[in-house]
């Protein structure tokens, strides 16, 4: 006789399946709200396995703002395709020349416009307040308008998971005019990627330095500019100004020296065109030198100043503006030997005259 099976008791305990994190349907309300959000979601990742690592987009960008507040305050019509535009904040810096720097609240200026000098550094807050969770970073760029006016940012710097602070970032002016910018206006686009950070695999983790987190724009400024040789702290501004004005000078000088020369040049004859040419020399070995001299100068800040993304920036910036600045001096050079090539037909055709005067007699 056939057993009968036994059928599956409706009682039957299942295994019951795996919560899914309960998400938000707002963005947080106030800072004490964004802070709660961003330290419970620190290290565990409310889309894991639902959105993969990669470049987020800003349906997917919103999501993690959500729930993670991992940047306050937002604002859902600065998003972007695949980037979030951030404005300004209270503060902007600029070094002077004697090694202090200036704090200008953005509040305050006339028009609502900042001023950024003409080949000049200016390092700027922003006003959004990010806190990374340990599987998120981001990259952050000029927007386009202010590179096709002149101004440099640098190049993408990466800011690591785990950052928690307002970002201070330096805008270096390469023109030769007053650049002036909408301090109401968006200065940066940022762009969040998700990591392939695993909770699991965390034991090798390398984590953010907590010593750089919420720091003051003064405590950024100071650690950027710190030598590590010294300890003395070295200015951060453009190298570019000091070399015009140096050039520049040289310059007028030898212009006066030719035209000196040029009022006496019966009584001095070939002397004075010799005068002129060494008044010029005088001016283009200035010129390279003063070149040099900037270039080792940055070296030297570049070799002695904390690897610092905003250091890093500023100096890659001083660099270029010297270069771009090359440029102007050319043409400064090239002026003055048009003048001496004038000077030169004016001084032989004057010996001539009294050479034929002389034959006369």
């Amino acid at each position: 006789m056939r057993r009968a099976t036994p059928r599956a008791s409706r009682f039957q305990v299942r295994r019951p399946r795996p919560r899914m994190p309960s998400h938000e349907e707002r963005y947080a309300a106030d800072e004490s709200e964004a802070i709660e959000r961003a330290k419970k979601w620190r290290e565990r990742d409310p889309y894991e396995g639902q959105i993969e690592p990669s470049l987020l987009s800003s349906n997917e960008i919103a999501k993690y703002v959500k729930d993670t507040a991992m940047l306050f305050p937002f604002y859902e019509e600065d998003l972007k395709t695949a980037s979030y535009a951030v404005k300004f904040g209270t503060y902007a810096y600029e070094f002077n020349k004697s090694g202090g720097y200036l704090m200008t609240n953005l509040g305050h200026c006339p028009g609502g416009l900042l001023k950024l000098p003409a080949n000049s550094i200016v390092f700027v807050q922003c006003g959004t307040h990010f806190r990374l969770p340990k599987y998120m970073a981001l990259r952050f760029n000029l927007r386009i308008k202010h590179v096709h006016r002149g101004l440099l940012l640098g190049t993408g710097p990466l800011v690591d998971p785990g950052f928690d602070g307002e970002l201070l970032i330096p805008l270096h002016n390469l023109t030769s005019k007053d650049h002036f910018v909408d301090v109401n206006s968006h200065v940066i686009w940022v762009e969040f990627t998700k990591t392939t950070y695993r909770r699991p695999d965390k034991s090798d983790l390398v984590n953010f330095d907590s010593s750089k987190t919420n720091l003051t724009a003064r405590e950024y400024l100071d650690a950027a500019r710190k030598s590590l040789v010294d300890g003395e702290y070295l200015p951060i501004e453009s190298s570019i100004n000091g070399l015009m004005e140096k050039s520049i000078e040289t310059a007028n000088k030898a212009i006066k020296t030719a035209k000196r020369t040029e009022k006496t040049l019966w009584g001095f004859g070939i002397a004075s065109v010799v005068g002129v040419a060494i008044a010029v020399m005088g001016f283009l070995y200035t010129f390279v030198q003063a070149t040099y001299e900037q270039v080792d100068e940055v070296r030297h800040i570049m070799s002695t100043t904390a690897a610092d993304s905003v250091s890093s920036a500023a100096v890659q910036a001083d660099i270029g503006g010297i270069v771009a600045t090359n440029e102007e001096l050319k043409l400064e050079i090239g002026r003055l030997e048009t003048e001496f090539a004038l000077m030169s037909s004016q001084v032989d055709r004057l010996l001539s005259q009294r050479t034929s005067s002389n034959i006369a007699e």
